[in-house]
């Protein structure tokens, strides 16, 4: 003998489940009746089940642990890359940046004390401006000089050596 799925009415699934009756009328509600029979309607008890659940919020244990494996992989991950040196921690980068940065303007910031006596002697407008011209690029071309290296160092005073081309002892 075959099995035959049984039909349930709002209120008989609503006592099979113990929900509350409420509940079962707003997941019927999404679903269409399996049978009408004047203005009784009858459901499958999967169909009612599937339509109580599905947005009800509840706590999927699988899918949580999976969601919990991914994280922890996840940190193993950029602890590996941290210890590779593939990627730096944002603070650490910040403080290096900065250094770098009052480097390069320290720099920039020279430079009309070193183009000025040169600029002493000049008559002409394009003289002068071929003259801090002239310091403007070598500032810039020691700017492009800095190694990677140097500025990927996370010592403290691994940035002031590269803003500043010396050596600090």
């Amino acid at each position: 003998m075959a099995y035959t799925p049984q039909l349930w009415n709002m209120s008989s699934a609503a006592a099979e489940l113990a929900v509350d009756r409420r509940a079962v009328g707003r997941a019927c509600a999404a679903i269409d009746p399996v049978k009408v029979d004047g203005k009784s309607k009858y459901w499958l008890m999967a169909d009612i089940v599937r339509a109580l659940y599905a947005d009800s919020g509840a706590i999927n244990p699988a899918h949580e642990k999976g969601r919990l494996d991914k994280l922890r992989a996840d940190k193993v991950e950029l602890e590996l890359q941290i210890a590779r040196s593939e990627v730096v921690p944002l603070d650490a980068m910040a403080g290096t940046v900065d250094r770098i940065l009052a480097g390069v303007r320290a720099r920039l910031l020279s430079v009309p004390t070193k183009a000025a006596p040169d600029c002493l002697g000049r008559e002409s407008l394009p003289e002068i401006r071929a003259e801090i011209e002239k310091h403007v690029r070598e500032c810039l071309d020691e700017l492009a000089g800095l190694s990677s290296a140097k500025i990927m160092d996370t010592r403290p005073d691994a940035a002031d050596e590269a803003a500043t081309g010396s050596e600090v002892e």
